[in-house]
């Protein structure tokens, strides 16, 4: 085993694999000791995750609702990233790390609405038929069995007829 990191890198198997994991340890700990925004999304994983799970939705949805969450905690690592690097080329004001830095921002901003929307259409209709009381349909469209908004059996495809059979009343 080497003291030299630059050894350590060139060298595969378990070693190369440990050095890795040590990396992402050490940035890891220093986003949660220095970045407010990674903490607060953190959180915010930490709370609705299981908020997720005690909903009654089909197992790709609760995927959908924490994938989406930790998506905004990527892209919050890959924007510290982005400012962290523009920072230590240059303290210097200039228009290319102002835009580098606005693109992270911008891209943080995405994933914040790609959370938004998932929890607001597989959630929100949950929490409506909540508040509203059972028995009372969400939205103008009816309501599916699952309490969001869908087919009813009034506007639900109907089978066409088979060939021969009267139409007509």
């Amino acid at each position: 085993m080497t003291a030299n990191p630059e050894e350590a890198r060139g060298r595969g198997g378990l070693l190369r694999l440990a050095n890795a994991c040590r990396y992402s340890w050490a940035g890891f700990r220093h986003a949660i000791r220095n970045e407010a925004a990674i903490r607060e999304e953190l959180v915010l994983l930490a709370v609705l995750t299981p908020v997720s799970a005690a909903m009654h939705v089909s197992a790709a949805e609760h995927l959908i609702l924490v994938l989406t969450m930790m998506l905004v905690v990527l892209v919050e690592f890959l924007n510290s990233a982005i400012e962290s690097t523009v920072d230590r080329i240059s303290k210097e004001r200039h228009p290319l790390a102002g835009q580098a830095k606005d693109l992270g921002s911008a891209a943080v901003l995405i994933a914040l609405a790609m959370c938004a929307l998932s929890w607001l259409v597989i959630a929100g209709p949950l929490v409506a038929r909540s508040i509203q009381g059972p028995g009372k349909p969400v939205g103008s469209m009816g309501s599916g069995t699952d309490g969001r908004p869908g087919r009813d059996s009034a506007s639900a495809p109907r089978a066409r007829p088979a060939a021969g059979e009267d139409t007509h009343g």
